[in-house]
């Protein structure tokens, strides 16, 4: 966006700025998007490693998903950020749109070069955000935020998707889930899913004391009409 675009948004009223993520990385040979292209070194040495020693598969297998703490203890890589934001904003822009760091899934990372607690992984995400807002002064929002980011955004996308660890995990099985950006887009909203009993029961229908939990698929629009709502219904014949 070029900054008269900019000031044409702002003088409309409208809040602008760039899309960033800083939680994949790739092969800068074969990166998809310059957001998971880093320097040299970060990919594959600064991947979240699981407990099978294995690097973390970033979202639909693309690349890996970024440790925040191998971030945060090296300070070339801040630096780095610190100019990619500056250059983002440069053409006047004053929000900024860090996704997936408010969206609550957290990490422990088994990698001996940086291990790392969900708890510090919170915390990593929290400061880092907060110099965002804070620090550089932007109006700063991310993805499906949960309560602890509310302190350093100031906006969130997707808010009405369910907050539970399982959802990611169950959108990850794409045999059963499907896709993102389907040919069909029917194919990918109504269909049945059928996730794990506790995963469906997690974050589908509230588990509250002494309530019984119908044992049925769920369907993606389950997932993301808020509890309570009635589902759409079809217009009557002739309508």
């Amino acid at each position: 966006m070029t900054a008269d675009a900019v000031r044409a948004a702002d003088d409309a009223g409208y809040l602008v700025g760039p899309y960033d993520s800083w939680a994949n990385a790739q092969d800068p040979a074969e990166s998809d998007a310059p957001t998971s292209t880093w320097p040299e070194g970060v990919y594959p040495g600064d991947c979240v490693i699981g407990a099978d020693g294995r690097p973390k598969a970033g979202f639909h297998d693309r690349g890996c998903y970024l440790s925040s703490q191998a971030i945060a203890d090296n300070d070339a890589t801040r630096a780095y950020l610190d100019d990619r934001v500056k250059e983002m904003t440069a053409n006047g822009a004053t929000s900024y749109f860090l996704d997936v760091d408010a969206a609550g899934e957290l990490f422990d990372d088994y990698s001996p070069d940086h291990p790392m607690t969900r708890a510090q992984d919170r915390g990593n995400r929290i400061e880092r955000m907060g110099r965002l807002s804070e620090e550089d002064g932007l109006v700063l929002g991310s993805e499906s935020a949960v309560g602890w980011a509310n302190q350093v955004i100031a906006f969130s996308h997707g808010s009405l998707t369910p907050v539970a660890d399982g959802l990611w995990a169950v959108e990850r099985d794409r045999e059963n889930w499907g896709g993102y950006a389907p040919g069909e887009r029917s194919q990918v909203l109504l269909p049945a899913r059928d996730p794990a009993r506790e995963r469906r029961h997690g974050h589908v229908r509230p588990r509250l004391p002494g309530a019984a939990v119908p044992d049925r698929p769920a369907r993606r629009g389950d997932q993301h009409r808020p509890l309570g709502a009635a589902p759409v219904q079809a217009p009557p014949p002739g309508a």
